[in-house]
């Protein structure tokens, strides 16, 4: 049996290293089987972030789109108010000029009318100075009619009676 015994301790040996590298194995792949647990649970939670990302960037383009659509509207009201008020003002540049031109003409005609009453109140003072003129030098006349009709009236009254 001593055969038996080197071989049974050599085979026990060998069992209890073949259970201790089967513990530590069963130990090492429960380790790995939670690492593997804990990265699918990242991996996991990754996808669930990167849906949530994918929601939100798809979102954005739509907002984005919504947003391009609407500045090109706002770009062509634009223009189109820019060409409304080009329109305005250069309507508004030609009844200006027109108005101005209007009352260039009204101011002249005015001028020329002030110039005409202007002449006339200078002919009717010339003409009123030498009608006044007149009136001094025949109120001087009848003055002197007067004065020579008294003298000779009294002159008269005199020779009659005295």
């Amino acid at each position: 049996m001593w055969f038996f015994s080197g071989r049974i301790a050599k085979l026990e040996t060998m069992n209890r290293i073949l259970t201790d590298s089967g513990r530590r194995r069963a130990e090492r792949v429960q380790e790995l089987e939670r690492t593997l647990a804990h990265q699918t649970e990242r991996i996991e939670e990754r996808e669930r972030t990167v849906a949530q990302q994918t929601e939100r960037i798809e979102e954005l383009e739509h907002r984005l789109l919504a947003m391009q659509k609407r500045e090109t509207a706002l770009e062509e009201h634009n223009r189109e108010l820019t060409n409304a008020a080009t329109q305005r003002a250069a309507r508004i540049n030609e009844i200006e000029e027109r108005q101005r031109r209007q009352i260039e003409a009204v101011t002249a005609q005015h001028t020329a009318r002030i110039r005409q009453l202007e002449e006339h109140n200078t002919e009717l003072i010339e003409a009123a100075t030498q009608r006044a003129a007149r009136v001094d030098e025949l109120e001087r006349v009848v003055g002197k009619l007067k004065r020579g009709f008294r003298h000779n009236s009294e002159s008269a009254t005199k020779a009659e009676g005295g």
